[in-house]
């Protein structure tokens, strides 16, 4: 199961972009959980853990946006209180990201997460125009 929980609507957006891209067999198992400023952090953490309860059948990978932000807290607050499913956080949601993880869901938890990490690395660029 993959969990995005991010600043609204971040997590949404991404999902709705992913499923643009990739069939709906590949990206059924994915679910948002959009933090807007007025929620209760308590209320999120009940929603996202009663969509892993319905959801999850064995490992869960929640992306968060930023490190140190609400969204995280809440991600980390659940990952405290998950105990029958294998579980980890990665923060610095993309769309590169999200495909990835979408398509290498056969892996284990923790080569899943390491193929996310190289994405992080390899699917940033920096382009200057050239020197006239």
């Amino acid at each position: 199961m993959i969990l995005i929980i991010t600043h609204a609507p971040t997590g949404s957006s991404l999902v709705s972009a992913l499923r643009d891209i990739l069939p709906e067999e590949i990206t059924k198992n994915i679910f948002t959980l959009d933090v807007h400023i007025h929620n209760q952090k308590e209320d999120k953490i009940l929603e996202a853990q009663k969509l892993i309860a319905e959801h999850a059948r064995d490992e869960v990978l929640i992306f968060t946006d930023i490190i140190g932000s609400t969204p995280y807290h809440i991600a980390r607050q659940v990952l405290l209180s998950i105990t029958e499913h294998s579980c980890v956080i990665v923060s610095g949601v993309s769309l590169p990201m999200l495909i990835k993880a979408a398509n290498y869901r056969a892996l284990s938890l923790k080569e899943w997460v390491t193929q996310l990490m190289g994405c992080a690395l390899n699917w940033v660029q920096a382009e200057f125009p050239p020197h006239s």
